[in-house]
């Protein structure tokens, strides 16, 4: 086992692997990113691949692919077959490199990005994420992969009447949008999350209509205030317990 994995059979699961599943392409492996895409997307196709993510967690961890910018990234994770989420309520401020990559945050270097799941406060999630180091610090800039569903396992164990309110009442979560774009790790603009088809011109009802129409696809709560700020609250089902972890500090309503 690798420095940093982990073993499934303390996450709950009953057969006992290493987490996240680790592989490193052979030092004398040389494939054009063409022939990589293909060998991906004959391992993607027959499920084989998968199959082993699933039994080592749910986390795949691979070394070696030939990607060298953001394009030869986006080839290769769209080898793997995954339908690109659409994001609803973005938080981050974000750029689009290339086809259905982005960079992760780019909120100031100081402030802090706790773990957490993409859209653990949201209904409308992805299924699958992907993450590509382009640039690598000379120290720092480690993303940790923690299973959710271990620490819902752990929870179940030492707060079980905290967790069965969270199975009988869901979590709910309130975020609020701000007019003008902050500098923030966890921050965006109404315009930025919702205002995907909001246009120049556009006077301040069609503004509203157009932002609460992206709003509905997630969410039925909302809440417009004097200053035009939005605020958006989720109330997320038990069902998806194990994507909420960064959530559960807080209120169960």
């Amino acid at each position: 086992m690798a420095s940093g994995q982990q073993r499934t059979g303390t996450f709950g699961y009953e057969h006992d692997r290493a987490f996240p599943l680790a592989l490193q392409a052979r030092s004398d492996w040389k494939r054009t990113v063409d022939e990589t895409v293909a060998h991906l997307e004959s391992l993607s196709k027959s499920g084989a691949l998968f199959d082993l993510v699933r039994q080592h967690g749910g986390a795949l961890l691979i070394r070696g692919l030939p990607i060298t910018n953001a394009e030869t990234y986006s080839r290769i994770a769209h080898a793997f077959g995954f339908a690109a989420h659409d994001e609803v309520g973005r938080p981050p401020i974000r750029t689009v490199l290339a086809k259905n990559v982005k960079t992760a945050n780019e909120g100031p270097p100081e402030l802090p990005i706790w773990p957490h799941n993409e859209y653990g406060w949201s209904t409308h999630s992805p299924a699958w994420l992907t993450f590509s180091c382009l640039a690598v610090p000379e120290s720092g800039g480690a993303t940790p992969i923690i299973s959710s569903i271990g620490l819902a396992h752990k929870l179940e164990k030492e707060a079980p009447e905290f967790y069965r309110l969270l199975l009988q009442k869901g979590v709910r979560y309130l975020y609020r949008y701000g007019r003008e774009q902050v500098e923030s790790t966890t921050g965006a603009s109404v315009f930025a999350a919702y205002g995907q088809h909001v246009q120049e011109g556009d006077d301040e009802a069609t503004i509203k209509e157009k932002i609460e129409t992206e709003v509905k696809r997630h969410s039925e709560l909302f809440e417009w205030h004097q200053d035009g700020s939005l605020s958006v609250t989720h109330i997320v089902p038990s069902k998806e317990l194990t994507l909420l972890y960064d959530h559960l500090t807080h209120h169960v309503k």
